[in-house]
């Protein structure tokens, strides 16, 4: 029996390197709440990034009650490489 092939965060983030090129993203961060899920997913283009620079790209992760993903949100003020890992929680509303 072979699985659906349904989009996830995974093959999603893959498509993105496709896009920028495998080289672009070189540092991957995840912040997880107190039961493993992810809730933060960070990306920059420089290795060993500095956490406080305008360098980011974060994604921040819902889960419904059953513990599923549900839902995937960008920063307000859009997609980019221009924020900060340490003030991750301040993008989105």
């Amino acid at each position: 029996m072979s699985l659906p092939n349904v989009p996830n965060m995974w093959t999603n983030l893959l498509a993105l390197s496709e896009v920028l090129d495998v080289d672009d993203l070189y540092e991957t961060r995840m912040e997880n709440d107190g039961d493993g899920n992810i809730l933060y997913v960070g990306m920059s283009m420089q290795p060993r990034a500095d956490v406080d620079a305008p360098i980011w790209y974060i994604i921040k992760l819902e889960y419904d009650v059953n513990g599923f993903l549900n839902y995937k949100q960008l920063p307000v003020d859009g997609p980019g490489f221009t924020y900060v890992w340490s003030l991750r929680d301040t993008y989105f509303t």
